[in-house]
């Protein structure tokens, strides 16, 4: 390892190209753009990446620095994420044939690039049944969604008055 001294500021800095130690004596850290664990029969079951591969189900949104989990039978279980936009993803799939395949992920945790947040739950059509939200007036709210012909109502819950919002489909 080759490390020099970085002009006064009391921190070392090493050349990329080789492998860097920890403080413990005899740990050795390897650096890596991805990391694939497979079980005891050979199958792929998490990715640590940068960025991670797509799952098998298309593309992702945007690129991702994280880590994804898979089942036995190769499907992403779940998988956390930063995009290149700031925003940082956890998403919990359900298992495949519970639902509509196009998107099996039922609970997405998400700390976003405004500095907002919020948790949303799917029903097994792929829409959006609540979410637990940090607003834009950094009020917390929970919001229920009822899904109709042609439009999507929302009933919000927080500190003052309960509102219901309509918006077309």
């Amino acid at each position: 390892m080759v490390a020099t001294p970085s002009g006064g500021s009391g921190r070392w800095r090493s050349d990329p190209r080789e492998p860097r130690r920890c403080n413990e004596p005899g740990t050795l850290v390897l650096r890596v753009r991805a990391l694939i664990v497979v079980d005891s029969a050979g199958r792929d079951r998490m990715f640590l990446g940068a960025p991670v591969p797509d799952p098998r189900e298309g593309k992702r949104i945007s690129p991702s620095v994280g880590l994804t989990v898979n089942d036995s039978a190769g499907n992403e279980r779940f998988g956390l994420g930063l995009q290149s936009n700031g925003r940082f993803t956890m998403g919990f799939d359900a298992p495949p044939r519970t639902g509509d395949d196009r998107n099996r992920e039922r609970i997405t945790l998400v700390a976003d690039e405004r500095g907002g947040a919020y948790v949303r739950i799917l029903d097994r059509r792929t829409r959006a049944q609540a979410f637990l939200r940090l607003g834009d007036d950094d009020a917390a709210y929970l919001e229920f969604l009822r899904w109709t012909d042609g439009v999507i109502q929302t009933r919000r819950l927080g500190f003052g008055p309960d509102t219901v919002l309509s918006q077309a489909r």
